[in-house]
């Protein structure tokens, strides 16, 4: 028996550079959540995963609950703190439950080059930059 597109006829949208292209934003945004909650995917229910815990705190006005207890302490006036909501929005974004509305990564990369909590990293640790002269 051959097997064409006519006798799968959804295949080919299935495995599209687009659809490919939108599930790395997904997870991303999923990585992103965690590493900024402290949570981790184990802490939930079934009913309820990050991005849906996320999404409840911000709507009920819960917002520092986000932060986990010593992870990080920010004040809530702090631009660090402005910079972590930016964060945890983007992190919504690339999980879109429709992945036409997820950003590109070149868009999330846009997104958060200017969300940067705590101080620069010394040019010693770039793995980029070459090492000085003894």
């Amino acid at each position: 028996m051959r097997i064409s597109k006519r006798t799968f006829p959804n295949s080919a949208s299935r495995s599209s550079p687009e659809r490919r292209r939108r599930k790395p934003p997904r997870r991303f945004g999923i990585v992103l959540l965690e590493l900024l909650t402290g949570k981790k995917p184990v802490m939930f229910t079934q009913d309820e995963d990050i991005v849906k815990w996320v999404k409840r705190m911000l709507q009920t006005g819960q917002v520092s609950e986000l932060l986990e207890p010593g992870l990080l302490e920010l004040d809530p006036e702090s631009s660090e703190w402005e910079e972590f909501l930016l964060g945890v929005k983007v992190g919504l974004l690339c999980t879109a439950p429709d992945p036409h509305d997820r950003p590109t990564m070149a868009d999330i990369v846009f997104m958060l080059e200017g969300c940067r909590v705590g101080p620069d990293i010394p040019s010693s640790a770039d793995p980029t930059s070459q090492p000085s002269p003894a």
